[in-house]
């Protein structure tokens, strides 16, 4: 069986469309009737979108195992993760005015990843944190671990000493090289001179 026949069969047992998922991988949306009618295979290039759209792995769609529910290893997140919030997710983009396409395609998602999304119950970490920088709030929100849609909090700026108030001749000698320094002084040296010699004349 070639890879269009367990797209078409693992689309009809989710209640996708073809046509959905022929746009979803950017082809006109007879793209995947096309092919189902030829009974060619869809280029490789395009199943990762595809099992992300059907909720299996690449493995399952090249033929490699018969289990659909698997997803690739690097897609596998621990079962004590949280369970992905979509209504929190589609609340926000509605309230701060973000479309969806533009968060699915910063991860690589497909730009109508939303059908599947409903469905989903897990979300990798580094998907949520990205979505979670757009949308001003936390990953752990998107994902039902906290009720508070607060941003985390920045590390606070380690905090400066206030620095001593300056007297008058540090706010002249402020900018000075050494050696400007050195006359300044000699200068004052010689007026404080003169003035001492003055006060001794009768």
């Amino acid at each position: 069986m070639g890879n269009i026949s367990r797209i078409r069969d693992l689309a009809d047992k989710n209640g996708v469309s073809i046509s959905f998922l022929s746009q979803a991988i950017g082809k006109s949306s007879g793209y995947l009737a096309n092919a189902t009618s030829r009974d060619a295979d869809v280029p490789v290039k395009y199943l990762p979108a595809l099992a992300t759209a059907l909720g299996t792995s690449v493995d399952y769609l090249l033929g490699k195992t018969d289990d659909p529910s698997a997803t690739d290893s690097d897609m596998q997140i621990s079962d004590d993760y949280g369970t992905f919030q979509y209504d929190r997710f589609y609340d926000l983009c509605k309230k701060q005015g973000k479309m969806q396409s533009h968060l699915y395609d910063l991860v690589g998602l497909p730009s109508k990843a939303g059908s599947n999304l409903k469905r989903t119950k897990k979300v990798k970490p580094e998907i949520l944190e990205v979505w979670a920088a757009e949308l001003n709030t936390s990953a752990a929100y998107l994902n039902g671990e906290t009720d508070d849609p607060s941003p985390v909090p920045a590390p606070a700026a380690p905090e400066q000493k206030e620095k001593a108030p300056q007297s008058d001749v540090d706010r002249l000698m402020e900018g000075l090289n050494a050696e400007s320094i050195r006359k300044l002084r000699e200068y004052a040296e010689l007026l404080l001179l003169g003035q001492e010699q003055g006060k001794e004349k009768p």
